[in-house]
């Protein structure tokens, strides 16, 4: 036999073997659906069946878990598994039409795995499988520059994630990536953070970004650092743009909240801001005016879509204005301060030298006098009577 026609009959029985085997598992375990789930939301497990009298239906967990129960019309929950009570209902009302679907309300991670859904009626007993899959996905990243590290963080997520660093354009020493990973107790979703050592300061022009993804999703967060000096009151700061943009945030000094804008509302600005804020850009660009010394410090982008977020710090120094500022101010009082404490000693100097110098001519005035010499007269001869005699 040559080898061709040997390689062909491999394939055939291949093929063969194969179609039993996915006969024999549907005979055994009947219909199986995959099913994915968000953690903390209803989810629904399908289930159908050939219409009957006398339904009884029994929802189980692999291996023997008791999730839901019900014959004779109504739920038979007393022997029902603790974790899920409270949380399961079927649609009654269509029962009858061979819906045996269940409901499972706010879902958790301890509910991913496989169901079966048994029914029984007077015509016979049919199964059917549904593989459960609960998702936490990557829904917000985090980032900011703690001194010289860029820290990136990404909180409540299932499966487990990876955090990646890279750069925009790519740097020829590379990035080492560091990460750490911490499941909560209670809901085992996972918490994840990684840090970037910028050894000095951020490269100019460079984008820094932080990937967080697992199995079942992903998201991407950028940083960029900038400094713009202007010396008018009047300015715009650009902010990469992105594309399906769903929202739009500028914060000063990573605390206050200037502006903020997202998809279909109109713009909102802090009270505060509304005398400095001209307006945003279609881009996210922010617009400023009537900008003093006070306006001086960082302003933050933040823009984002639905897998991607863009941050982008701008470190804008306003020169030049009639406004000095509240440390410019507080140096020009401090000089006035110094000046006019020692002008007040210089004062006090003066006058006490004044008084010593006008005491010692009072002095000098009165030694001199003829009346004084003719008491010292009459004083030598009280004292010394001779001298009269004589």
């Amino acid at each position: 036999m040559s080898k061709p026609k040997r390689t062909m009959i491999m394939k055939t029985r291949t093929a063969v073997v194969t179609l039993v085997v996915a006969l024999l598992w549907q005979l055994v375990i009947g219909d199986v659906s995959d099913v994915r789930c968000r953690w903390n939301t209803s989810c629904l497990l399908e289930g159908n069946f050939s219409v009957g009298d006398d339904v009884a239906i029994y929802w189980i967990r692999f291996p023997e878990i008791l999730v839901h129960s019900f014959s004779y019309e109504v739920d038979r929950l007393k022997k029902q598994d603790k974790r899920f009570r409270g949380r399961t209902s079927l649609f009654k009302e269509n029962i009858g039409k061979g819906n045996a679907s269940l409901l499972l309300k706010d879902v958790v991670v301890g509910d991913e795995g496989r169901y079966m859904c048994r029914v029984g009626t007077l015509m016979g007993i049919s199964d059917s499988f549904v593989n459960l899959h609960i998702e936490a996905p990557v829904t917000q990243i985090h980032i900011h520059c703690d001194g010289r590290r860029l820290i990136c963080s990404s909180d409540r997520i299932f499966p487990r994630p990876e955090l990646r660093w890279s750069t925009v354009p790519a740097l020829p020493h590379g990035l080492i990536n560091t990460s750490e990973v911490r499941q909560e107790t209670h809901t085992k979703l996972y918490n994840i953070s990684g840090w970037l050592d910028l050894a000095g300061d951020a490269l100019p022009d460079v984008e820094y970004v932080c990937d967080v993804n697992n199995s079942r999703s992903g998201s991407r967060v950028t940083w960029k650092k900038t400094i713009v000096n202007v010396s008018d009151a009047e300015t715009s700061i650009e902010c990469a743009s992105v594309s399906d943009q769903t929202s739009a945030v500028w914060t000063f000094n990573r605390n206050h909240v200037i502006a903020s804008k997202r998809a279909g509302h109109k713009l909102h600005i802090a009270e505060h801001w509304r005398k400095h804020v001209k307006g945003l850009s279609e881009a996210g660009g922010l617009h400023l005016q009537a900008l003093t010394g006070h306006q001086s410090g960082t302003y933050t982008c933040t823009l984002s879509n639905a897998t991607r977020t863009r941050v982008h710090d701008v470190f804008l120094r306003v020169m030049g204005t009639e406004d000095v500022g509240a440390e410019g101010v507080g140096v020009v009082f401090g000089v006035l301060g110094a000046l006019l404490s020692l002008a007040a000693v210089c004062v006090i100097y003066s006058f006490d030298e004044y008084k010593r110098s006008k005491k010692e001519d009072e002095s000098t005035h009165i030694t001199s006098s003829p009346r004084a010499e003719t008491r010292t007269s009459e004083e030598d001869l009280i004292l010394d009577p001779r001298r009269e005699t004589s």
